[in-house]
């Protein structure tokens, strides 16, 4: 009962019938999901992967999600955060016209610590991160990085929840135009 897990998985045919020009792509997906729950620390792991061809939401994509908390005390806990993501989609047809080429990805790294205090009368939590970002696409490459802090506040009344949130930091963008390929 302090174990969670479980498994998905999917597979597809995508088929593409030009001028005289016949394609066929397979692709596949897999997940899984696990959750563990003890007094003093619980774990969280979600991580999936579909092929470039995959013909579902998630396509061309690996996600890994993970996260570590700790209960110092009944009202105290710390916790720390990786999650990653990485987008290679694969099409059959030109896309070009959209941006996107054979060669387009989509990368996103967080790295989050944080602390939080859930007191009789009010709420607090601290979370700085570091967030990184890489887009490639036919006409340009941008890069984000960025440390940041997010600091909330709350409050119960009742029925009723009043939060305060703050969210900022120090943040880079570069870009590069022109035909990156």
């Amino acid at each position: 009962s302090l174990q969670v897990l479980s498994f998905e998985t999917g597979l597809s045919d995508e088929f593409l019938d030009g001028v005289n020009n016949k394609i066929s792509k397979r692709g596949f997906s897999s997940g899984i999901n696990y959750r563990l729950m003890k007094p003093k620390f619980s774990l969280y792991s979600n991580n999936y992967y579909s092929s470039p061809y995959y013909s579902g939401v998630r396509r061309g994509s690996f996600t890994m999600d993970e996260m570590l908390n700790y209960r110092i005390s009944k009202s105290q806990n710390l916790y720390i955060r990786y999650n990653t993501s990485n987008n290679t989609s694969g099409y059959l047809n030109d896309m070009e016209a959209l941006g996107y080429v054979e060669n387009s990805k989509f990368l996103n790294h967080l790295i989050e610590a944080g602390w939080g205090w859930n007191g009789s009368w009010l709420r607090v939590s601290l979370a700085p991160n570091y967030t990184y970002q890489y887009i490639r696409t036919i006409y340009n490459t941008l890069e984000y990085q960025a440390y940041r802090m997010r600091v909330n506040v709350g409050k119960s009344l009742k029925s009723h929840n009043f939060n305060l949130s703050w969210d900022g930091g120090l943040s880079q963008f570069s870009s590069r135009s022109g035909n990156v390929f």
